[in-house]
């Protein structure tokens, strides 16, 4: 996520707002807006997805 901050836009990292707490949840309790908002975080760090991924089966 810090990453991030610095590479995108102010206006395009807003977005991305509470995503850490986002990625702390199973994908089945995200809400609409949390899961496209996890979309748009996947578009930007396919590093994470894939992190994120094994997270997932190991919780």
């Amino acid at each position: 996520m810090t990453r991030l901050k610095f590479e995108l836009p102010a206006d395009e990292y807003a977005k991305l707002k509470d995503m850490m707490w986002i990625l702390r949840k199973q994908y089945e309790c995200l809400t609409k807006t949390d899961k496209g908002k996890l979309t748009l975080l996947y578009q930007d760090s396919l590093s994470l997805k894939e992190a994120h991924k094994h997270t997932l089966k190991l919780t």
